[in-house]
């Protein structure tokens, strides 16, 4: 997932040298009372698993065993999305830059000819991976090839092609066991049938090297996803 490079002065650890301190939040003066970090002994620090398009807000401190400086002034950074290491097409073919829906254990397909609106998505992929889908009561795609321990996002693209209101698709989805949406309404959440909607994420890479992203059933109806990329 994304990170921010960040660099402060000799100075600043002075005269409490080697050791600082770095507190962050995503508000500013909202900075965490507990450090992300402590007793740094350098200048520089990369602060990853961060979230595209978040702003982070951070302060420093330095320290001794003769005690702590003030905080530092404020510096903040909005880490950017760069391209996808795997973008997949559930339920359809290649669809540039996304590859054929593939690491899928089970489930059907569905297509739409809908015109989709994907103007209000965050960071959305092609019209025509909207217009796919993969869908069953159960199934998962497990992401291979990745580097165990590494913090990836996972970032999945929905759009409702079947319902027109609310409520008449809920589900689950946890990636490597966590849930991280439940009874998840498409249409709901999005505000309308065929109009595109992103949900992105953290997680950890397995000691296989392996992201596993399981949909279930909720309160009504099946399961279903269009798009999946792992950003690392």
């Amino acid at each position: 997932m994304r990170r921010v490079s960040m660099s402060w002065p000799s100075s600043v650890l002075e005269p409490y040298r080697f050791h600082c301190n770095l507190y962050r939040g995503t508000s500013s003066g909202g900075e965490s009372t507990t450090p992300i970090v402590s007793s740094l002994s350098a200048t520089t620090y990369n602060n990853t698993g961060l979230i595209d398009g978040t702003t982070y807000y951070y302060e420093v401190t330095a320290t001794n065993p003769a005690g702590t400086s003030a905080k530092s002034p404020e510096a903040k950074a909005t880490p950017e999305n760069t391209a996808p290491i795997l973008q997949i097409n559930s339920g359809g073919g290649a669809v540039s830059p996304f590859i054929a829906d593939t690491d899928f254990n089970t489930g059907n397909e569905f297509s739409s000819s809908a015109t989709i609106d994907t103007s209000h998505a965050a960071n959305p992929a092609p019209a025509a991976v909207y217009q796919t889908c993969r869908w069953n009561s159960s199934f998962s795609y497990t992401i291979p090839g990745l580097t165990a321990g590494m913090t990836y996002g996972v970032r999945l693209h929905f759009a409702e092609l079947t319902w027109t209101a609310a409520g008449q698709r809920t589900f689950n989805v946890a990636v490597n066991g966590t849930t991280v949406l439940s009874n998840f309404d498409i249409f709901a959440t999005a505000g309308a049938q065929n109009r595109a909607l992103t949900e992105q994420f953290n997680s950890v890479a397995s000691s296989f090297g392996s992201i596993t992203i399981s949909f279930t059933r909720g309160g009504a109806d099946n399961p279903e996803v269009n798009g999946i990329e792992i950003i690392q």
